[in-house]
């Protein structure tokens, strides 16, 4: 992100500038659509400062002194302009420059992976179906500002790494470290993870428009309202693509009795290979553990045919100890 500090006495003028480049703002942040690419900018407003400056991170890019003269550290430049408003707009088509030639994205939570066969496929499916406001083009990633639902998001589109021809997408909510799949398209079917449940799919067409619209209208702020869930923890093993594999295969074992429940798919490292907890509030209570086709509780052991049957039976125990609790699910 892009930092501008504005002395307090010109912070009207330079928002006379961007009006009309500026396509969002919210609170002390601004997006700017310049020269085929999206701007992100946080503003500094302050009484103490004698120059507008543009920073990425603590490196200086461009500073304005006495309204006309510029110095472009970018370019290592030295301009005279006629006015402060004209000095803003080259600073801003250089720090675009800039942007563009360091690959800089603009903040986003909501991110789209996908193969590189159906990648413009994709892009095409979003640019004639959705109002888009910007967008930004960065190697093998396209960023659009969306407004959907009387909210605008960022989508981030970007080509997958996966070389599982079975698997041709997956959408992602992201915050800093913290990446959470929350689906998958599959070449015959959509899996909705956070949903625990699948849709069949007859043609990619109808693929790439479910899982577009799920990502652009997923609500990621519905997850902080869930106190009291079931957490099944996957041991930590393989690539992305084999855990795609081990969350369908558990999705289609369990999303008969368990697409009505709260309930999460995590992956870590632990003694065995799946672990079911309860978490109340803030109790933790746990359920049983799967070991190969065993599963593991308080109450001793079962054996069961297969791994995922047990998954299954792990569940439904979760379930009646969820009943029992008088939560609801």
């Amino acid at each position: 992100m892009i930092r501008a500090e504005i002395p307090t006495s010109l912070y009207i003028t330079f928002q006379e500038v961007i009006k009309d480049v500026a396509i969002y703002e919210m609170d002390d942040v601004v997006i700017i659509s310049l020269d085929d690419s999206l701007i992100e900018i946080r503003r500094s407003i302050s009484s103490g400062i004698a120059n507008t400056a543009f920073y990425y991170g603590e490196e200086k890019l461009c500073e304005i002194f006495d309204l006309n003269e510029v110095h472009d550290y970018v370019n290592q430049g030295l301009y005279k302009f006629n006015d402060y408003k004209e000095s803003v707009r080259y600073c801003l088509f250089s720090i675009s420059k800039f942007i563009k030639e360091r690959s800089i994205e603009v903040s986003s939570k909501k991110f789209l992976y996908a193969n590189a066969g159906i990648f413009s496929n994709i892009n095409n499916f979003i640019e004639g179906n959705y109002p888009i406001l910007g967008k930004n083009k960065i190697e093998d990633e396209v960023q659009y500002l969306i407004r959907a639902n009387d909210k605008v998001i960022v989508l981030s589109v970007i080509v997958s790494s996966i070389e599982n021809k079975k698997i041709y997408a997956f959408a992602s909510i992201e915050d800093g470290d913290d990446s959470r799949q929350i689906a998958v398209l599959f070449n015959d079917r959509i899996y909705y993870i956070d949903e625990l449940k699948f849709e069949n799919i007859n043609n990619i067409e109808t693929g790439i428009s479910k899982i577009v619209d799920y990502i652009i209208n997923y609500d990621e702020s519905k997850e902080e309202e869930i106190d009291n869930y079931l957490l099944l923890t996957i041991n930590k093993i393989g690539n992305l693509s084999e855990r795609f594999i081990t969350i369908r295969n558990i999705i289609d074992a369990i999303s008969d009795i368990a697409s009505h429940v709260n309930l999460r798919i995590n992956f870590d490292h632990f003694d065995g290979d799946i672990d079911l907890k309860l978490i109340e509030s803030q109790n933790i209570i746990s359920i049983g553990k799967v070991k190969d086709n065993k599963i593991l509780t308080i109450n001793g052991y079962e054996t069961i045919n297969d791994a995922y049957s047990a998954i299954r039976r792990l569940i439904e125990i979760g379930i009646e100890k969820m009943r029992k609790e008088s939560i609801y699910y």
